[in-house]
């Protein structure tokens, strides 16, 4: 369970660092 919960939060902020790379790959265009 703690091993699950672990890999949540890396998941979530794996996703909120992908919005970032997105969103400035989309400002540097």
């Amino acid at each position: 369970e703690e091993v699950l919960a672990r890999a949540a939060g890396i998941k979530r902020e794996y996703d909120e660092l992908d919005t970032v790379w997105f969103m400035a790959g989309s400002l540097f265009q």
